[in-house]
C-alpha cells in the first residue's frame, strides 16, 4: 500500500507514478522522505530509456532530511527546449545541495538550492505534471493545478494569521507604557483594529472554503475542477494571504518593542507570512487571470 505524505512531494510521486517506481520508493509500503520544486529550472535531454537531466533548482523545503528530490524541467530536442514540461526524480545522493537559506522568514524550512550535472534520471522516474492522469491517491490528486497546491497556501496563510491576531489579544490585558501604563485593550483604536482584523480573516477563510467545496465536489464526482475553480481557487489563495500578511502587521505594530525579538510569535508569524507572500502561487498573476476571465479573454492559463 502506497502512503500519502503532502500532496506536492510524496503524495504527488505516489499519485502519478508508474509501478516501477512507486516498487522502488515506497519499499515495504514506507513513504521516502522527499522534498521537491514545481519549477521548471532543469532541462532534460531524451537519452534512451531516460533523460540527461542538468539545473539548479530553489526553495527545496526540507532537502536536507529527504531521500528522494524532485524538479520541474523543460525537455529538449537537438539544442531546441520544446513545450513539454516534466517532474523527474532522483536520490538526494545525487545532487549538489547548495547552503543558501539565509532568509528573513520560513528559516526552519531549510529549503537551499539544490543541482545536477548530466544525470541520467530513467523515464519510469518522470511524469507530465499537467497531462498525467492520477493513478492513486483519489479525489485530492484530481483537483488540477493549480488546485492541488492552492489549498495548502491558503490554509497556512489563514492558520498563521489567526495565530498572530490570537496572540495579541492574549497580550492585550498587559499594561505597558512610559507615564501612563495602560492595557491596549482600553485603546479605541485597538478595538477597532481588532474588529477589522477578524472579520477579514473570517471573511477570507469563507470564501476559500466555498470555493474549495465546489472543487473537491467535482473531484469527487471524478471531474478536475474546470478553469474558472482552478482561476478562483489560486486567486482567493492570493487574497488569504494577503489579508493574512495586513493581520500580522497590525499585531505585530501593537505589540510593542517586544514583538521585535525573535523569539516573538508576532516577529515570526509576520516574517513568514511575508515570505510565503512571495510565492509564484500568491503573487499578482492570480488577480490579473481572474480579471481576464471576467472579461472573457481566451488563451489564460491559471498557472500562467
Amino acid at each position: 500500500m502506497v502512503h500519502h505524505d503532502g500532496a506536492t512531494s510524496m503524495g504527488s510521486w505516489g499519485a502519478f507514478l508508474p509501478d516501477e517506481a512507486i516498487e522502488r520508493l515506497f519499499v515495504g509500503g514506507r513513504p521516502p522522505r522527499g522534498a521537491g520544486v514545481f519549477l521548471p529550472a532543469g532541462i532534460a535531454v531524451p537519452k534512451g530509456d531516460g533523460y540527461i537531466v542538468n539545473g539548479r533548482w530553489p526553495f527545496a523545503s526540507g532537502i536536507r532530511h529527504s531521500e528522494y528530490v524532485s524538479g520541474g524541467v523543460r525537455v529538449a530536442l537537438d539544442g531546441v527546449e520544446t513545450s513539454e514540461r516534466l517532474r523527474v526524480i532522483f536520490p538526494t545522493s545525487d545532487v549538489k545541495i547548495h547552503d543558501n537559506w539565509q532568509v528573513s522568514g520560513l528559516r526552519g524550512t531549510g529549503s537551499n538550492d539544490f543541482s545536477v550535472t548530466d544525470l541520467f534520471v530513467p523515464k519510469e522516474f518522470s511524469w507530465d505534471p499537467i497531462h498525467t492522469p492520477p493513478e492513486r491517491g483519489g479525489p485530492l490528486f484530481r483537483m488540477g493545478s493549480p488546485g492541488l497546491v492552492a489549498n495548502e497556501h491558503s490554509a497556512f496563510a489563514l492558520g498563521v494569521g489567526r495565530r498572530a491576531l490570537d496572540t495579541i489579544v492574549g497580550q492585550s490585558t498587559e499594561t505597558r507604557g512610559w507615564r501612563n501604563q495602560q492595557a491596549i485593550a482600553s485603546r479605541q483604536s485597538f478595538q477597532r483594529s481588532l474588529g477589522w482584523c477578524d472579520l477579514r480573516l473570517r471573511a477570507a477563510r469563507s470564501l476559500v472554503v466555498d470555493i474549495l467545496e465546489r472543487a473537491w465536489e467535482s473531484a469527487c464526482n471524478g471531474i478536475t475542477p474546470d478553469l474558472q475553480l482552478q482561476i478562483d481557487m489560486r486567486s482567493s489563495a492570493t487574497y488569504a494571504t494577503e489579508v493574512a500578511v495586513e493581520v500580522a502587521s497590525q499585531a505585530f505594530r501593537y505589540g510593542g518593542g517586544r514583538a521585535l525579538y525573535n523569539t516573538s510569535v508576532l516577529q515570526r508569524c509576520l516574517g513568514d507570512l511575508n515570505a510565503a507572500a512571495q510565492h509564484f502561487m500568491v503573487n499578482d498573476t492570480s488577480y490579473e487571470n481572474h480579471g481576464r476571465f471576467m472579461l472573457g479573454m481566451p488563451g489564460i492559463d491559471p498557472m500562467g
